[in-house]
């Protein structure tokens, strides 16, 4: 093998996928609300991948692959949602690939898809409430297939500018379904390890 082909290989290009949309959201290039979907599709079928397999064109090349493989690992996950993984993995990965070609090109074409797309209307404000509690709120995810009768929309706000969205099950989430959504955030807590970590409350798996 070549040395610079072997340097390469060593490259996590799919950490800088998730960086590029990370940017792509702050600097409004995407809507945050594409951001947070296409980051959560990618780390899923991203987690499934294999050393040496951490760049954008194997995930291009093997997007079926990963998704048979994520499949083998949550069975319980649907046909709809793993369609949408793969579609969300496949225009994050294009996208990271022509902007890396050519940022500003990339970022011009962008620019335009949004100027000519019909225009929103505009969300419903929010009454402020002065409780401190975080409120969840059922909302709805226009991009989402399954039926309303199968799932709920939440939103948590967690700060006063940001806030998490997710779906889960209409008849609510099993204890073991809950422990691991606490796993799959936990490396995302930037202050999880190290001196200043908090103590962390057991998560009780007790059914009643």
């Amino acid at each position: 093998m070549d040395p610079m082909d072997s340097q390469m290989s060593l490259i996590d290009e799919t950490q800088e996928v998730i960086k590029f949309l990370e940017d792509a959201g702050k600097n409004g290039i995407i809507s945050e609300n594409a951001m947070h979907s296409r980051m959560s599709a990618c780390n899923n079928l991203f987690g499934v991948l294999r050393e040496g397999e951490t760049n954008a064109e194997y995930v291009l090349k093997n997007l079926g692959l990963l998704v048979g493989r994520f499949k083998k690992k949550n069975t319980n996950v649907n046909k709809n949602t793993l369609k949408v993984y793969k579609s969300r993995v496949k225009s994050s990965v294009e996208d990271f690939m022509q902007w890396s070609r050519d940022p500003i090109g990339w970022e011009h074409a962008m620019m335009n898809k949004v100027s000519v797309a019909k225009p929103e209307a505009p969300a419903p404000v929010r009454p402020k409430t002065k409780s401190k509690r975080p409120v969840v709120s059922e909302t709805k995810e226009i991009s989402l297939p399954e039926s309303k009768k199968n799932v709920r929309h939440l939103s948590l706000p967690i700060r006063s500018e940001f806030e998490i969205q997710m779906t889960i099950p209409a008849d609510g989430l099993t204890a073991d379904e809950l422990i691991k959504l606490q796993l799959f955030l936990y490396p995302f807590c930037k202050d999880a390890s190290g001196d200043s970590a908090p103590e962390w409350p057991a998560l009780s798996t007790s059914r009643h």
